[in-house]
């Protein structure tokens, strides 16, 4: 998984160098990261990047269609137990049901994901199938219980959730990352400080891997972590039901059955757990007592929780600790030569 990470990172810096950092020309990151993100998951979830680093653009119009349909996917989803019969009224029908033949919103998404889910079922039956296996190819060789293969449209619903999920999520994360280390000198300094020290060690590759950033820049994964906490990209809640028997919590009993959530926000802000600063980005605070670092990768709901942990959790983690290292690294190199120049 990583090297698959590493070819798209190492194209999308390339880019970024030359479309912008030789020339000087300003840029919207946040756009750009979402380019990152989107090819990483399209590469891996269906065997090929769609090609937005390549073209600077957004393909097909995935991300436009997404943040058109958020709105309408994100009422349907906070009007539960009600979504199933505001869904079946006119108005939830003509306005929040998506459908692939919808121009603009999910629906763009969805005849994406028809394409792909179309042309993958006529390589199969031509044999024109590699042997690489990606989410997808799961998806169409997965069995239920009774030995028969998924539904067309579940492995329909796999596919999309796979788009929805696995890209702007992390694109979100990594601006944020950015966001908070760009706007505090002193964090900014002592990681760009980490990161030549372990540059000049020989300790990091030209493109960073996973166990090295670990190993070598501990300041810098206090950074991508504290982040991750004060902005996590997923907001919503997280329901889960109350299991047989009921349970207290705080001194209050909840029936079984209730549904109960929390938000991973508010959660990630929490006094008692971070202390009179719980607003203030300090990674710090990831470093200073191992006991109370326990305690916060314990209550940390950034990634969901339990048996419904994000599943794309590693894949995430990978790409923050590898772009943004990167750019932060070529940032600094820029402001030295500036520097000298004047």
């Amino acid at each position: 998984m990583e090297p698959l990470i590493d070819a798209v990172v190492a194209t999308w810096i390339a880019r970024i160098d030359e479309l912008f950092a030789k020339t000087g020309d300003p840029f919207d990151f946040s756009r750009w990261a979402g380019f990152m993100t989107y090819d990483v998951i399209s590469d891996f979830a269906f065997g090929a990047s769609f090609g937005f680093v390549k073209s600077g653009t957004d393909v097909g119009g995935l991300i436009k269609g997404f943040y058109d349909g958020i709105v309408s996917f994100g009422i349907l989803g906070r009007l539960y137990p009600f979504t199933n019969w505001i869904k079946a009224t006119w108005i939830g029908d003509k306005y929040l049901v998506a459908r692939p033949e919808q121009v603009s919103g999910i629906g763009a998404l969805m005849r994406f994901r028809d394409k792909l889910v179309d042309q993958r079922t006529a390589d199969v039956q031509e044999g024109k199938l590699g042997d690489r296996i990606d989410l997808l190819q799961t998806f169409l060789e997965a069995r239920t219980e009774e030995g028969k293969p998924l539904e067309r449209e579940v492995v329909k619903a796999e596919a999309l959730l796979v788009l929805i999920a696995g890209a702007d999520t992390t694109s979100t994360a990594i601006t944020a990352l950015l966001y908070y280390v760009m706007s505090n000198p002193a964090v900014y300094s002592t990681i760009i400080e980490e990161i030549d020290r372990a540059t000049q060690a020989g300790h990091l590759s030209a493109l960073p891997q996973y166990d090295e950033v670990l190993r070598h820049c501990p300041y810098y994964v206090a950074a991508v972590k504290e982040s991750l906490r004060l902005c996590p990209p997923a907001t919503s809640f997280l329901p889960r039901v109350v299991s047989e028997g009921g349970m207290f919590i705080d001194d209050k009993f909840v029936p079984e059955g209730t549904e109960v959530a929390s938000l991973p926000w508010l959660l990630n802000r929490d006094k008692q757990l971070y202390g009179e600063d719980f607003a203030v980005f300090r990674p710090e605070r990831w470093l200073a007592n191992e006991e109370k670092v326990k305690e916060y990768n314990k209550y940390s709901l950034t990634f969901g929780y339990g048996g419904r942990v994000c599943l794309g959790r590693e894949i995430a983690t990978m790409e923050l600790y590898k772009g943004p290292l990167l750019v932060l690294s070529m940032h600094s190199r820029l402001r030295a030569i500036s520097s000298h120049l004047r």
